[in-house]
């Protein structure tokens, strides 16, 4: 498929991590293929994969006002196409809530992080939460992750508010659930406990900022 090797071409010359015009140039080629390609079906998940990759990269050039664009129309396509409550909805929020962050809007950021975190436990409790084939549990424990990853988020966004009690709270259940998926020994748990113990310091539990 021409479109998804313009994409996956584009995203490799993102993967640089220099600004190149070329990597938009890429995409903007994709999305016209997949749009001449699929006529007036333009809710096509495919669609929106690209349009999102756009957004992530406007976004990490601080280009905030393309970005949301993108993110916008790339959430249209995806409740359309899979529904509301499918991860791909919920990682555009995810995205979307990093974003307002960014942009110093923390309320509506935590309310973006919340929604994403509730699409994904929704899709991890319907996943049965435990179990199945390898597949299936790679599924899961990616659901699982995307939820820590949250919780992270949202623990630095009640920390920078100096609510140090509820960030507390969140990297716990971050440091939680990365190592039930990922071991105490990995290097993600270990940078959660790493937080923990700068929340603590924060709230002058000297000696549990120590044990962490």
């Amino acid at each position: 498929d021409v479109a998804e090797a313009m994409q996956l071409i584009g995203q490799r010359i993102g993967d640089m991590g220099v600004y190149r015009v070329e990597e938009m140039e890429h995409y903007e080629e994709a999305l016209r293929l997949k749009s001449e390609a699929y006529g007036e079906d333009q809710n096509h998940e495919s669609i929106g994969d690209i349009l999102y990759i756009k957004g992530r990269h406007h976004q990490r050039y601080r280009h905030f006002k393309f970005a949301q664009k993108c993110y916008e129309q790339a959430l249209r396509i995806y409740k359309a196409a899979l529904g509301p409550d499918h991860p791909r909805v919920a990682r555009v929020l995810h995205d979307i809530g990093i974003m307002y962050h960014a942009r110093n809007d923390d309320d509506v950021a935590l309310k973006c992080l919340a929604k994403s975190m509730s699409i994904y436990a929704m899709s991890h409790h319907r996943s049965g939460g435990g179990g199945g084939t390898i597949g299936e549990a790679h599924d899961k424990n990616d659901l699982l992750l995307s939820i820590a990853d949250i919780h992270c988020w949202i623990g630095k966004i009640r920390r920078e508010k100096r609510d140090f009690a509820r960030a507390k709270e969140c990297f716990e259940e971050a440091h939680r659930i990365k190592v039930e998926v990922l071991g105490k020994a990995h290097i993600e748990s270990a940078g959660v406990l790493h937080n923990i113990g700068i929340v603590c310091d924060d709230l002058a539990l000297h000696s549990q900022s120590l044990s962490c």
